[in-house]
């Protein structure tokens, strides 16, 4: 199917796709200059987007594709998935410690604002 089809059946934008092409996260046939989608792209698409629902970004994501790639259902993929999985969560703990930042200023300011309407 062309790319528009393909936009149609994933409910998505012309521009998300073209993004996962120029990243090569999609990487369908080309006949002449047409994109041929095929099942294995709508497959790779639903791929994308459950992994980008876990929060991991398309940088990883794409690392995460070329490791099935190379090394599909080997221990080397699996080492190579529990690396990427591991810097996942070393960004998310990161991002947890950021949050808790930004909730205890927030919470400062909050009683500060408190105190001031009770005066």
């Amino acid at each position: 199917m062309n790319i528009s089809q393909f936009v149609k059946q994933q409910n998505t934008t012309v521009d998300t796709i073209k993004h996962y092409l120029k990243l090569e996260l999609l990487t369908p046939q080309k006949k002449q200059s047409w994109y041929n989608f095929t099942e294995q792209e709508a497959a790779d698409f639903q791929n994308i987007q459950a992994l980008k629902k876990l929060g991991f970004p398309l940088a990883l994501i794409k690392k995460l594709k070329e490791s099935h790639e190379k090394y599909c259902g080997t221990p080397q993929q699996w080492q190579q998935n529990l690396v990427i999985i591991e810097e996942a969560l070393v960004q998310v703990a990161i991002e947890k410690a950021d949050l808790q930042i930004r909730e205890d200023n927030l919470l400062q300011t909050k009683a500060q604002l408190l105190e001031k309407l009770a005066e």
